[in-house]
C-alpha cells in the first residue's frame, strides 16, 4: 500500500511546476502518489504536467472552472482515501525542497502516527523565515501568526514543538483525521481554509500539529495567488482575506466573537487610513466593506 498520497492545486502553475515535480522526482523516499487537481489553467501548465518525465505515480483531475483551493484539496484527498492510502501530504506546488524532505516526515510520523507534521518555511532562495510553527492568539478571535516571521533561518534558534496552525503550504495529515474533523470547507475560496481546519484540529483535542524545524522547505510567497499589484494589496486579496477571516470569525464558539467581528470592522477601516499596502480610494474601502459584510452572510 502506497504510504503517502500527495496533493496539490494548480492554476497557472506553469512558471513553478517544474521546480516542484523536480523536488519530487529527487526524493529519496519512494512510496507515494501523486494528486494534481488543476482548476482551469489557462497557461501551459496542463502540457507541462503531461510531458514531464516522472519516475512516480501520478493522478491528474483538470477541473472546468476554477472552483477554489479548499474545494480543490478536498477532491484530491477523496481520492487518496478511495485508493485507501493512510497518508496525505497537503503542498503547494510553488515550491522547492531536498531529496529527503518525504523520508524526513514519514521518520516523524513513525514517532506518533495520530501527529499532523509540518516544516519550517523559508522564502525561496533565501535565509529568512517564512512559518516557524504558528499559533493563535485566543484573546483577539484566534488570530493565527507564524513564529520567527522574517528572522534570519541560520541564527534564529527554533525548537521542535507542537503548534496551533501551519499553513497548507505543506501539511502532512493522516487520513484518519479527516473521517473526525472533516474535510476543507469549501466556502472557503482561498485564504483561511487551511486556519479553519487547523482550529478544528485544536478544538477536537485528539490530535496534534508538530512543528520540525530540521526539516526545510523554500516557498516562492505570493506567485500564484498575485496577492499584490506592485507594492499594493490586489483587489483579488483584499475581498478573500477580509470576507473569510469574518467568516471564520463567525464559525466560532462563544459570545466574544461578535466583539471580535465589531473590533475587526473598525480594525479594516484603520487599515486603509494608515496601512500603505492600501491603495487609498475609494473603490477599495467600497470593497473593504462589502467583502466583510459577505462575510457575514456565507
Amino acid at each position: 500500500m502506497t504510504k503517502i498520497g500527495i496533493v496539490t492545486i494548480t492554476f497557472n502553475s506553469e512558471k513553478v511546476i517544474e521546480d516542484f515535480l523536480n523536488s519530487l522526482n529527487q526524493q529519496s523516499f519512494k512510496d507515494f502518489e501523486l494528486f494534481v487537481i488543476d482548476n482551469n489553467s489557462q497557461d501551459q501548465t496542463i502540457h507541462k504536467l503531461k510531458s514531464a518525465s516522472l519516475n512516480f505515480k501520478f493522478n491528474l483531475k483538470i477541473n472546468k472552472t476554477n472552483i477554489g483551493v479548499a474545494a480543490g484539496n478536498n477532491q484530491a484527498i477523496r481520492m487518496v482515501i478511495d485508493k485507501k492510502i493512510p497518508n496525505v501530504l497537503i503542498i503547494n506546488n510553488d515550491v522547492d525542497f531536498d531529496k529527503d524532505l518525504l523520508k524526513n516526515i514519514f521518520h516523524e510520523h513513525l514517532n506518533d502516527v495520530k501527529n499532523l507534521i509540518t516544516p519550517k518555511i523559508n522564502y525561496y532562495k533565501k535565509d529568512i523565515i517564512w512559518y516557524g510553527g504558528g499559533f493563535f492568539k485566543k484573546n483577539i478571535g484566534y488570530k493565527q501568526y507564524h513564529k520567527g516571521f522574517g528572522k534570519r533561518s541560520s541564527s534564529f534558534c527554533l525548537e521542535k514543538e507542537y503548534v496551533d496552525y501551519a499553513p497548507t503550504c505543506c501539511l502532512f495529515v493522516p487520513c484518519s483525521v479527516f473521517s473526525e474533523v472533516g474535510f476543507m470547507d469549501e466556502k472557503y475560496f482561498v485564504y483561511y481554509d487551511d486556519v479553519d481546519f487547523c482550529y478544528r484540529i485544536l478544538q477536537s483535542n485528539n490530535f496534534k500539529i508538530l512543528f520540525c524545524p530540521n526539516i526545510i522547505m523554500y516557498h516562492k510567497v505570493g506567485s500564484l495567488t498575485k496577492s499584490r499589484i506592485k507594492d499594493k494589496l490586489s483587489d483579488f486579496f483584499i475581498k478573500q482575506n477580509i470576507r473569510n477571516k469574518v467568516y471564520f470569525t463567525r464559525k466560532q464558539k462563544g459570545v466574544l466573537k461578535y466583539i471580535f467581528l465589531f473590533l475587526y470592522f473598525f480594525e479594516i477601516n484603520l487599515r486603509f487610513i494608515f496601512d500603505f499596502k492600501y491603495s487609498k480610494k475609494f473603490s477599495v474601502l467600497f470593497l473593504m466593506y462589502k467583502s466583510f459584510f459577505n462575510g457575514l452572510r456565507l
